[in-house]
């Protein structure tokens, strides 16, 4: 059975950090300005054996077995040293039932840090999130973020992330953990697109 947990992201593998991605777009139910410019759809994101590798983690969040495969998974893969793990690199929580198996899977998991950006909200458990389960709320979807939770805001430049008090996260992830203002640099393409990710 082939690995869902990768580590091809430079930045993510160099803090020892695993990816789960599922395919953009169609996991996405509360994108908003973000479908037009989404980066999981540019780059190597547009590879056949990317979008199948995607399709197929896809199919596999809705099998019986999933928590149990990702729980082995994890397992191994913290034994091998991995540190924390970030899901949707690509896509996004796209219904309650699939949201409910990482909350699942983040309680059986209590020592693995588990973090993702999302902007589906209304499938978040707030009042049942274990320590290990780290959301942060995407600007830029359907629903505006809660800024008063950890967020995540795209700026044009550092020195506007900086004045506006957010921590900036291009080098490294790490960071996501000890600040609730989470700033990224719009790159590229993405620069007419301040304000979300």
């Amino acid at each position: 059975m082939k690995n869902l947990i990768t580590f091809r992201n430079k930045k993510l593998k160099n803090d020892k950090i695993g990816a789960f991605k599922l395919p953009a777009g169609k996991t996405c139910p509360f994108a908003g300005e973000c479908k037009t410019w989404c980066y999981a759809k540019v780059g190597t994101y547009r590879f056949p054996c990317v979008k199948n590798f995607s399709e197929e983690s896809l199919k596999a969040t809705k099998q019986d077995n999933f928590c149990d495969r990702m729980i082995g998974e994890i397992r191994m893969r913290k034994d091998k040293g991995m540190y924390a793990l970030r899901l949707h690199t690509a896509g996004d929580f796209y219904s309650q039932e699939y949201f409910d198996k990482w909350l699942a899977i983040a309680y059986a998991m209590p020592d693995v840090l588990i973090y993702t950006y999302t902007k589906s909200f209304p499938f978040i458990r707030w009042d049942y999130l274990p320590d290990n389960f780290v959301i942060i709320e995407s600007e830029g979807g359907t629903i505006p973020a809660d800024k008063r939770r950890k967020h995540a805001v795209v700026f044009m430049d550092y020195e506007s992330a900086h004045d506006a008090g957010y921590v900036v996260c291009d080098t490294s992830e790490l960071v996501v953990f000890s600040t609730n203002k989470i700033g990224l640099i719009a790159h590229g393409a993405n620069k007419n697109l301040v304000g979300s990710i």
